[in-house]
């Protein structure tokens, strides 16, 4: 079966910018499309993460709006530099919920032929404590999913 569409979970993490790249590589030997997917829960109140933009509270309309477009700029020029640069069709997405259920309906909703995910290299207790999205995507997604290992740390 041939891969035209390939959803691609990104979060900022040194993983998932090694998924992309390795994602990258992929749609441009088989000339496929990315749709590359950020979705994330939005907290009750403000917050600062590294390497995102300052998450404002919903409950701000006007800083919300200005917020998301920030966020925005940050996976598409950013996050999503490697399918630039390599000159793949490709689209971003920004979803809010869980970020499995949504990664879940894109999949659905783009009938992707392959999901793409890092796999942020944590411990198994804190996978077992905090859940992993890549863990379960492989068991539900309806299409085979690439988990792309962190890159290999020397010295």
């Amino acid at each position: 079966m041939p891969v035209r569409r390939i959803v691609l979970g990104l979060d900022g993490s040194e993983g998932s910018a090694h998924a992309c790249r390795w994602c990258a590589e992929l749609a441009q030997s088989l000339d496929a499309e990315v749709v590359a997917v950020h979705a994330m829960e939005l907290p009750p109140y403000p917050v600062v993460m590294e390497g995102i933009a300052p998450v404002p509270s919903p409950i701000d309309p006007d800083l919300y709006v200005v917020w998301q477009g920030a966020q925005r700029q940050v996976v598409e020029t950013e996050w999503c530099r490697p399918l630039q640069e390599k000159g793949v069709r490709y689209r971003a997405v920004l979803l809010e919920g869980e970020p499995v259920a949504m990664l879940l309906d894109a999949i659905r909703r783009e009938h992707a032929d392959l999901a793409v995910v890092g796999r942020r290299g944590t411990s198994a207790l804190r996978e077992l404590l905090l859940g992993s999205v890549s863990h379960s995507l492989t068991h539900h997604a309806a299409c085979p999913v690439a988990v792309v290992p962190p890159p290999e740390r020397h010295g």
